[in-house]
């Protein structure tokens, strides 16, 4: 199983700004499903799957 809850991923940016790339996420997938993340260049996909 797959389990999110309430991913938030921030970065700073070079003036100092806070950036939110994924704002409180959440996400169920059960065993043996499969899960896809689609969307534009930029919206957050591969933030989501990195564990930093």
């Amino acid at each position: 199983m797959i389990k999110l809850e309430n991913l938030t991923k921030q970065f700073s940016q070079k003036h100092g700004q806070t950036v939110k790339a994924v704002d409180n996420v959440n996400l169920n997938v059960p065993e043996g499903e499969m899960c896809v993340l689609l969307g534009p260049s930029g919206c957050g996909k591969t933030t989501n799957a990195q564990d930093d």
